[in-house]
Formats: structure tokens, C-alpha cells, sequence
């Protein structure tokens, strides 16, 4: 049986996001990243038109959270956490600069998404960082010490598990069969061009 310090299930920007920060501040610990497709990222390659719309320039928590109604008051909690400031400041000692429209959105320098994946994606070279694709999770239990995992190719065993299912309704669904009590999902707004 395989055996890992931190598994993330999903190849997303959380799951690549969580990946650096668990890198960064255990640098030994073995990571591994399980993503359902073939591809990692997706979503980032394509938001904002390509550009990668990565945060806001509004600095007040209070204003900054309340552009989400529903989860606002979530979001005021997790913002003093880690906000706007401490993202912009990550990514600038990633060498990536943001600069804002007058919208308030902010995107790379480049307007380029894939700067920001380069970024996210720079977690790999670590050696104790792997991406495993095309596998899913199949099911999780508590075991001594840890948690053991199944996919279709292992077993694996980890001290931690990590969840980062962006829109997998399986994931979702899996669960919500161990008794995690999911909000209920509801449409995001986003825009799409079309050439005709």
C-alpha cells in the first residue's frame, strides 16, 4: 500500500492552491495531488476570457465579501484569514504581478491564465509533490492512524485528505454518504464568447 502525508483529491486551482501551502510550510511531506480527468487546471485556463480574473482590488474585507451574498458571512471569516492582500502578495513572490482594471478586477500583467497555472503548477518540481490523473475516488475509511483511500489502479494510505471536488457531483455525493452535510449547490454566473 501506497502511503502519502497529504492527499488532495482534485486537480483544480484549490487543490494545486492547497498543495503549495502544504509544500511551503512542510517541505518533506508527501503530497499527492488525484485528479479525475486528464487535464489539471481547466477552469483557471479559461476564466476571465483567458486572462485569469485571480481577485479584486477592493482591500475592505466587509465590501470585498459582500459582492457574495450567499456566502458572505462564510467568507468575511476565511478573507481575515487569508484575503485579497496575502493572495497578491503570494503570487508576487511567485514572480507573478497583478494589476487591476477599473472594474476593480485583477488579472496577471501577461493577461495570460497561463501564468497563473505555471504558478500553481510549480508545486510539481518538488519531489514529494506527485499528480496522479484519471483516477478517482472510489471510496475513504478511517484506519489506525490515518485515513486509506481507494481508486481504481491502489490503495493508499494518508495521514490526511484533503477535498477540493470543485463541481463533482460524485465527489459531492460520496460525501454526503459519510454524513458531511453539503449547502446546496446553485448555479454560478459566468460569461462565454462565441465566434459567430
Amino acid at each position: 500500500m501506497v502511503s502519502c502525508d497529504v492527499i488532495i483529491i482534485g486537480g483544480g486551482a484549490a487543490g494545486f492552491f492547497c498543495a503549495n501551502l502544504v509544500s511551503e510550510s512542510s517541505p518533506e511531506a508527501k503530497i499527492l495531488i488525484i485528479e479525475k480527468t486528464g487535464k489539471t487546471l481547466q477552469k483557471v485556463k479559461v476564466s476571465g476570457g483567458g486572462r485569469c480574473n485571480v481577485t479584486n482590488s477592493e482591500t475592505k474585507i466587509n465590501a470585498f465579501a459582500g459582492h457574495y451574498p450567499r456566502g458572505e458571512n462564510f467568507l468575511k471569516k476565511r478573507l481575515l484569514q487569508f484575503g485579497q492582500k496575502e493572495m497578491i502578495q503570494w503570487l508576487k513572490e511567485k514572480g507573478v504581478d497583478l494589476v487591476a482594471e477599473e472594474d476593480g478586477r485583477m488579472f496577471p500583467i501577461s493577461n495570460q491564465s497561463q501564468e497563473i497555472i505555471d504558478c500553481f503548477e510549480k508545486v510539481l518540481k518538488n519531489k514529494n509533490c506527485t499528480l496522479l490523473l484519471r483516477e478517482e475516488l472510489l471510496s475513504f475509511e478511517d484506519v489506525d492512524n490515518g485515513i486509506e483511500i481507494v481508486i481504481p489502479s491502489k490503495r493508499l494510505k494518508t495521514k490526511y485528505l484533503i477535498f477540493a471536488p470543485g463541481s463533482s457531483e460524485g465527489l459531492w455525493k460520496l460525501l454526503e454518504t459519510r454524513g458531511v452535510e453539503i449547502q446546496k449547490r446553485v448555479p454560478s454566473l459566468f460569461t462565454f464568447k462565441l465566434k459567430d
